[in-house]
């Protein structure tokens, strides 16, 4: 049986709720990765405090979701720890307990030349990633992203690019249920454990609603095992 670890990126968003309701009936683990900004602006902090009192983890993605190439260290750092700041307090809101705390960089942009040093400040200040060490995925260890300290993936479900034309959901469907040949991924058929990667846009979502439902139930029909995130 085919393994998996569901991350889901840009939290809240008005569809994140019902995201994470289906999710849950469906029993499957997953983490969520927070934008602060986003949650502020439109009024979702109670979203996130529910989601936090779910058990769900909560991962960091920045304030702004920035690209961080494109910042100096000291403002790389200043959106993480914001956003950083904005977490611990939502989770003494929802009077919960926080598993582990885990960070991923908003398009996978690193930092570009300040990349060691977000690395070791990551290192420095307790993050932890998600134990990839089921990860049989060449790409993701050719890029070193196994050894890295933050949150990445093996398959990115590009449903994000439905809404502006960039890819059909129709091809989204295809790469869940007959492989990617870019990344080399099949979720379906691969041997060890794949980190899939999705995102709870509302875009997404008015341009093919319910589309987490058929994406996540295609998954399940092709025997996909979900498992619990661990921490290393």
């Amino acid at each position: 049986m085919a393994k998996a670890i569901l991350t889901i990126d840009d939290i809240p968003a008005k569809v994140s709720g019902p995201v994470c309701s289906f999710l849950h009936e469906k029993h499957i683990p997953f983490v969520m990765f927070f934008v602060g900004e986003w949650a502020v602006k439109s009024g979702l902090e109670d979203m996130a405090v529910d989601i936090i009192k779910s058990g769900v983890t909560i991962g960091n993605h920045t304030y702004t979701h920035p690209f961080l190439s494109q910042l100096s260290y000291e403002e790389a750092i200043e959106e993480i720890e914001k956003n950083e700041s904005m977490i611990e307090n939502l989770y003494k809101i929802a009077g919960m307990e926080r598993k582990a705390k885990i960070f991923r960089f908003p398009y996978i942009d690193k930092g570009g030349d300040n990349k060691e040093k977000i690395f070791k400040y990551l290192r420095e200040n307790g993050f932890k990633k998600i134990d990839d060490r089921g990860v049989q995925n060449r790409e993701y260890h050719d890029k070193g992203w196994d050894r890295e300290p933050d949150v990445t993936f093996t398959f990115d479900c590009l449903e994000y690019e439905i809404s502006g034309g960039g890819i059909s959901f129709e091809t989204v469907m295809d790469r869940i249920q007959n492989g990617d040949r870019e990344s080399n991924v099949n979720l379906l058929k691969d041997e060890g454990v794949n980190i899939i990667l999705l995102h709870t846009h509302d875009h997404t979502n008015e341009a093919v609603p319910d589309y987490y439902m058929t994406m996540i139930n295609a998954m399940l029909d092709g025997g996909v095992e979900f498992l619990e995130p661990e921490y290393i």
